[in-house]
């Protein structure tokens, strides 16, 4: 539906398509979106669409379009709200309201905020509520100690605006209207309002002076006749506009009989009226919780974009709620965990960051004169760097000596006061005692703690010395202060550290997506905090630049605008399922909409304002209705598949379903479910967790079922989508780990569903160490063991190579005597002891497990042999230990055609005393036969790293694996297999290696474009050959 103040005909825009056609720089059409998002849609459109770089595109959201005005027309900026929220706490500050001078009344604070800007933005004023607060009393009416608190902070926030020349988005509004009714400043102009379906009051009397300014005004709505909404009276965006002039047209610029926008059907009919040809495509879901609900909806998603005949992107999806706060910790959650994309564009509380927090912690120690319980939490602050090792020591040893903090005007000098009395005490007891052996213990281990504890207070006293509680500071002295602060306590330092922490650690899906968020959410958190205190000592300037404050007063004031302060990470256009507000999602196109939290008190959202203003707002409630309505009419108007989800109990109490959404369940062919229904989405396993819980260990059944269905069918094979000559220049851009060739060679079968559908295959649960496990065991056990020795026992280094290009570390060359062999192999022992005491809960036969590894007083384990085989062969060898667990990455074969680069950790690498040859070992926890091809690769790697980055030319002499057998009842329990060794004799080494890298080349390739003919795994079940692999990834 079109309103326009003028006639329409076949020249005038109607759609956003229309304007971006006809747009030229500097003339005289412009945009106006209902949401920024809109505008920044559009404005991507004509820049794509004209491919020109225009100064102005002429497109806005609503509010920026008032912005603009302002600035051409009044020579004036509206204020951010940032500013305005310093201006609002600045005004409860010149109040009289005790309720709000209290101290930490920070929820107060926030409900007065958010009231006063919603009566401003429905151009109520402090005049209105003082008729309200006088009409009141005359009438003997209660709550007026509340309407005067609102009255006098409202009366201060307009003195403010005043004295400091500033405006608002409401008073902008009411000043632009007055302007341009005077002189028409802003005229001729054709402006194309897009996507609206409402507009305040104040908004409205704009429109008409704009309208009277001789401007063309064209507003565009997903309101129709087919579609409603049938409210009558109650539609209070097409009454207002037809109140001011405006003329309705149907999409095809047919007029519209007015008369026809009186039918009301009620709420309840125009929802059933929007929804019945769409009936097919809408689904309602009740679920218990609304953590329940979360995790069904997360379900669905998943289900929905694993579904591949609706080829769906995570993008194409959105999920909407009016309170998206509530819901977007568990979708973030849920979503991470089963490995979701998403956009969620929630806004953060600034008074909820740990690193403001952290700020603020430091702040009020010296204020709470050190209180144990103040520095506890400054002590648990991850962002605060405080310079001394094991910070929570020092408070244990605090409460253990009784050292008392708290006390006024004495600062950390007061532990220091009471560690010397201490000592000196203690002193005295040692010089006095007669030789018994107890005390003297006692005393000298009380001596060490408290010498211990003094050092650590001295260098904390050095971290506090900044601040100073009996200054008085103005904004720009606390903003230094703050700066001191956050490099005395390397701040950004850890976020930074966290960043990089990130970048170079193994992480899960769900890990990486939550350590990634919320070290963006942190670090936009300080800036945020730092922008706020600029703007505020901007505002201080124009008050009053000589004021000054103590520390506490300044804390306070920082802790009410922090309150209600909000900040946004960055918006991930176009990525993932976007969950959002419910008003974000209008004019844009997604194919699958969902909202959650479909409630009463949710949606809608309960009208409270008339508890407080009686009478100022005309039809006030029957207004907030409507505009509850209209976003969800919206919503549902348009070419979609709807799910909409409730949930029936929140914290114990009963929920009802929307009354919007109740009408919906009357018609026939909408599906209306519950948790318990067992849809084919609800009964499908999404991740290993459902799995596990389902008592399912492998999808066998599944997978045969479909199989025979693909049998029977010729049109599935896969095309891979590359031309054979294109395979070799996108190959060599890429990166291989070796371990995933050889999972892909050896285990086809769980590689596929693992690596490319995307479905874990459940381990056995078993009651010894899994493979994995005794991997994982060994590998690390044998890393730390000699890393340690080698830092206790410098001796045995007896040089290093270094690195000529610096991208590989300096290598020691380790010597193990006879004499080491009684100290390592007890290191060994402890250390893989140590480590395998985190199965202990996790194995029904952990104590046989460790019986069978590490044996007992009288006889050593199987794998307390192997390493003493370990040692063994090396002492007697003419090789250097030089490397244990070496990685190496971005590394190429030199092949010719297909050389990709290769990246992965090798075990260990020896070199001969000589400096002429190298061998390569690896650690097996079995003997099977192995065809060499990693360590192929390893070794071919290696000899080039060894020419380019340490400047030597080597020759393999070994490439060995070196295993064990576990629970096994052959004789043979330990293995030591060198690959080369028979091509040593035949001086055919270099062909050897040549062939296990051609094979390699090849399996690469198949990797690549995922051919699975080639590759015959162990696992490749019969009943799955190479073609039905392939036909699967095509479904």
């Amino acid at each position: 539906m079109i309103f326009s103040n003028s006639t329409i005909n076949d020249s005038t825009l109607l759609s956003p398509v229309q304007f971006i056609k006809s747009k030229i720089e500097n003339d005289d059409l412009i945009l106006i979106t209902s949401t920024e998002k809109l505008s920044q849609k559009w404005n991507v459109a004509l820049l794509r669409e004209s491919g020109k770089a225009f100064h102005l595109t002429g497109i806005f959201s609503f509010r920026n379009f008032i912005n603009h005005l302002s600035k051409t027309i009044l020579n004036k900026e509206i204020i951010d709200e940032l500013v305005e929220n310093e201006l609002i706490v600045k005004s409860i500050e010149s109040s009289s309201t005790l309720k709000l001078s209290l101290k930490s009344n920070y929820n107060y604070i926030t409900q007065i905020s958010s009231i006063i800007r919603g009566l401003r933005e429905d151009g109520i004023r402090a005049s209105n509520i003082r008729e309200d607060l006088l009409d009141n009393i005359d009438k003997g009416k209660h709550d007026n100690d509340r309407l005067n608190d609102l009255y006098d902070i409202m009366r201060n926030y307009e003195n403010t605006l005043d004295i400091l020349e500033m405006y608002d988005y409401p008073l902008a509004t009411e000043i632009l209207t007055l302007t341009l009714k005077d002189n028409k400043s802003f005229t001729n102009n054709k402006l194309l309002f897009n996507n609206f379906i409402n507009f305040r009051k104040p908004d409205i009397d704009l429109l008409e002076v704009l309208s009277l300014s001789n401007n063309k005004l064209v507003i565009n709505s997903n309101y129709s006749l087919e579609k409603g909404p049938f409210i009558g009276n109650d539609n209070f965006f097409v009454n207002d506009l037809l109140e001011i002039g405006f003329i309705p047209y149907s999409n095809e610029r047919q007029l519209i009989d007015i008369k026809l926008l009186e039918t009301d059907l009620g709420f309840d009919e125009s929802t059933i009226k929007v929804a019945e040809n769409n009936k097919n495509k809408i689904e309602l879901y009740k679920y218990s919780t609304i953590r329940e609900e979360s995790y069904g909806i997360t379900k669905l998603v998943k289900y929905l974009l694993l579904n591949k005949k609706l080829n769906l992107k995570p993008s194409d999806i959105c999920v909407v709620s009016r309170d998206v706060g509530s819901y977007s910790l568990l979708l973030r959650e849920f979503f991470a965990d089963n490995q979701i994309p998403t956009n969620i564009t929630d806004r953060y509380e600034l008074s909820k960051s740990p690193v403001i927090n952290g700020i603020f912690h430091i702040l009020e120690s010296p204020i709470n004169n050190y209180r144990l319980s103040s520095l506890q939490e400054v002590f648990n602050s991850a962002y605060l760097d405080v310079g001394i090792e094991s910070p929570k020591e020092l408070l244990h040893l605090a409460k253990k000596y009784k050292l008392i903090g708290g006390i006024p005007g004495m600062g950390i000098t007061n532990f220091l006061t009471q560690l010397t009395t201490r000592l000196n005490s203690i002193k005295t007891a040692i010089n006095e005692n007669n030789g018994n052996l107890y005390h003297s213990r006692k005393y000298n281990k009380q001596l060490k703690d408290l010498e211990k504890a003094s050092t650590k207070f001295k260098l904390l006293e050095q971290k506090f010395e900044t601040i100073d509680v009996s200054k008085q500071y103005s904004i720009e002295d606390f903003i230094t202060l703050i700066n001191n602060i956050i490099h005395t306590f390397s701040i950004k330092n850890k976020i930074q550290e966290l960043t990089d922490w990130i970048n170079v650690a193994e992480l899960t899906f769900n890990d990486k997506v939550f350590y990634t968020e919320r070290v963006e959410k942190d670090a936009r958190a300080l800036f945020k905090f730092m922008e706020l205190l600029a703007k505020l000592n901007q505002l201080e300037l124009g008050f009053d630049p000589q004021r000054k404050y103590s520390l506490e007063e300044l804390i306070n004031k920082l802790k009410g605008i922090v309150s209600i302060t909000r900040y946004q990470i960055r918006e991930k256009k176009g990525y993932g399922v976007e969950v959002t507000s419910i008003e974000q999602t209008r004019g844009m196109n997604y194919k699958i909409r969902i909202m959650a939290g479909a409630i009463e008190g949710m949606m809608p959202v309960p009208f409270k304002t008339d508890k407080l203003v009686g009478k100022i707002i005309q039809d006030s409630e029957r207004r907030h209705f409507y505009q509850e309505y209209a976003q969800f009419h919206e919503f549902m108007n348009n070419d979609a598949s709807f799910y909409i989800f409730s949930h029936l109990e929140d914290n114990d109490e009963a929920k009802l379903v929307s009354q919007f959404v109740t009408p919906l369940e009357t018609i026939n062919g909408i599906g209306n479910y519950n948790e318990d229904s067992n849809l084919e989405w609800q009964q499908a396993i999404i991740n290993r967790r459902e799995l596990i819980l389902a008592g399912l260990e492998s999808p066998f059944e599944e997978v045969s079922t479909r199989m025979e269905e693909y049998r029977k069918r010729t049109d599935l094979e896969v095309d891979s989508g590359l031309e054979i000559e294109m395979i070799a220049e996108q190959i060599n851009h890429e990166e291989f780990s070796v371990s995933r060739i050889e999972s892909f060679k050896n285990y086809t079968y769980d590689f596929f569903y693992s690596n490319i559908v995307n479905l874990e295959i459940p381990e056995n649960i078993e009651i010894f160490l899994s493979k994995l496990e005794l991997g994982n065991l060994i590998h690390k056990s044998i890393e730390d063991t000699f890393t340690v020795y080698k830092s206790a026992h410098k001796e045995c280094i007896i040089g290093s190579i270094k690195s000529i290009d610096n991208k590989y570390s300096e290598l020691d060359l380790v010597e193990l005597k006879q004499t080491d062999k009684v100290d390592l192999i007890k290191l060994f022992k402890t250390t893989v002891k140590e480590k395998l005491s985190i199965f202990k809960s996790q194995h029904q036969f952990f104590n046989l497990d460790q019986l069978l590894l590490l044996g007992d007083e009288e006889n050593d384990g199987i794998m307390i042999k192997w390493f003493e085989n370990i040692i063994d062969r090396h002492i007697s060898d003419d090789f250097y230990i030089t490397a244990v667990e070496f990685p190496f990455y971005k590394e190429k074969l030199d092949t010719i055609g297909i050389n990709p680069f290769f990246k992965g950790k090798i075990d260990r690498i020896d070199i001969s005393k000589d400096f002429k040859s190298y061998r390569i070992i690896d650690y097996k926890t079995s003997e099977t036969e192995r065809d060499g091809l990693q360590l192929a690769i390893y070794a071919r790697i290696l000899q080039n790293i060894f020419k380019n980055g340490y400047g030597l030319e080597v020759e393999p002499d070994g490439l060995i694996y070196d295993s064990f057998r576990y629970k096994s009842d052959s004789k043979n329990l330990l293995g030591y297999h060198d690959i080369i060794e028979k091509y040593k004799v035949k001086g055919t080494v270099d062909d050897e290696i040549n062939k296990l890298l051609a094979k390699a080349i090849s399996i690469i390739e198949q990797l690549y474009i995922l051919d699975f003919s080639g590759v015959k795994g162990k696992n490749n079940n019969s009943k799955y050959d190479s073609k039905e692999i392939k036909l699967l990834k095509r479904d």
